[in-house]
């Protein structure tokens, strides 16, 4: 099955590679900011799990993740935060804002791939029982 993922990350190999990692079957959205991912979400795209970086330029990933829990449109996506710090504490508000995942980089891909695929099908069976 094919999914849209968004990956949002301002480093240019980290993009790349996250890319290449999941576009075999999938549809790859990469953005490098916070704020432009916005912009396509506000276009009215509704991928099916987005993965950021923690640190970007401009609004972080975790005020990202913030913003689109507060948002009846997008309170419901998956999003997986990525991140070079391991901080327990970046880990614990990310997973009470919201987050389905936080992951050290760096990490294992076929790992990561696999969790990415869980927590999209996961979140698609959620929403086929209980559309809002």
């Amino acid at each position: 099955m094919n999914y849209t993922i968004l990956v949002i990350d301002d480093n240019q190999m980290m993009r790349a590679f996250l890319s290449h990692l999941f576009d075999k079957q999938n549809e790859v959205v990469i953005k490098n900011s916070a704020e432009e991912a916005l912009v396509w979400l506000n276009g009215k795209n509704r991928p099916d799990i987005i993965i950021t970086d923690y640190e970007l330029e401009g609004m972080s990933g975790f005020e990202l993740l913030k913003k689109l829990k507060d948002s009846d449109t997008y309170r419901h996506m998956p999003v997986v935060i990525l991140s070079g710090k391991g901080r327990s504490d970046y880990r614990t508000e990310c997973l009470q804002a919201g987050a389905a995942d936080f992951v050290v980089k760096p990490f294992n891909p076929a790992d990561l791939e696999q969790n990415i695929m869980q927590i999209i099908q996961s979140s698609r069976l959620q929403t086929d029982n209980n559309p809002d």
